[in-house]
C-alpha cells in the first residue's frame, strides 16, 4: 500500500524494542540502553534527512514519542532523542494525509461500520492490515526517506 502511495520506507535492522518493557517494568536503565541504541541504529537514516521514523504498534510509537524526555539528562543523547521524538509518526498519521482513494479505499470513516453519528466508536472496530511488512519487521519502527 505504502509503495502505490508513493512512500518509501525502509527497516533499519540494528534497531529493536523500542524500551517501553523494561522502561514500564522498573528497568528503567535496560530500557534507556534500548532507546540509546535505536538512536544510534537510526541516526545515519535521520542524518541523511528522513521526513519520519513511522511506528507501526502505537505503543511502540508513544514510547518514542517520549525519547525526548526520558533522555533529556543525558548530555550525549539528549538532542538525538529529541529529534527522533520530533520525527516520529504512527502510520496512521501517515496515511491519513495521503489520498486513499487511488487505492480504492473508502475514506469516508464516518460510513464504516463501527462508527457513530457523531464520529465517535462503537463498541465494534475494524483492523486494516498493512502489507508488505514481513512478521519480523511488523511491530519495528522505520525510517521514512523522504520522496523526491
Amino acid at each position: 500500500m505504502l509503495d502505490r502511495l508513493g512512500i518509501c520506507l525502509n527497516s533499519v535492522n540494528r534497531a529493536g524494542c523500542c524500551g517501553a518493557v523494561n522502561y514500564h517494568l522498573a528497568a528503567h536503565a535496560d530500557g534507556l540502553d534500548d532507546m540509546r541504541r535505536n538512536i544510534d541504529a537510526w541516526w545515519p537514516a535521520i542524518e541523511a534527512d528522513v521526513e519520519a521514523i513511522v511506528s507501526t504498534a502505537s505503543g511502540c510509537g508513544a514510547m518514542l514519542v517520549e525519547y525526548g524526555d526520558l533522555l533529556a539528562r543525558d548530555h550525549h543523547y539528549a538532542s538525538k532523542a529529541k529529534r527522533v521524538s520530533e520525527l516520529t509518526r504512527d502510520i496512521g498519521e501517515i496515511l491519513e494525509r495521503e489520498n486513499l482513494e487511488t487505492l480504492g479505499v473508502n475514506s469516508n470513516v464516518d460510513a464504516l461500520p463501527g462508527w457513530d453519528d457523531t464520529g465517535g466508536i462503537r463498541s465494534r472496530g475494524f483492523h486494516c492490515a498493512i502489507g508488505g511488512f514481513s512478521a519480523e519487521t511488523q511491530n519495528q519502527s522505520h525510517p521514512l526517506p523522504r520522496r523526491p
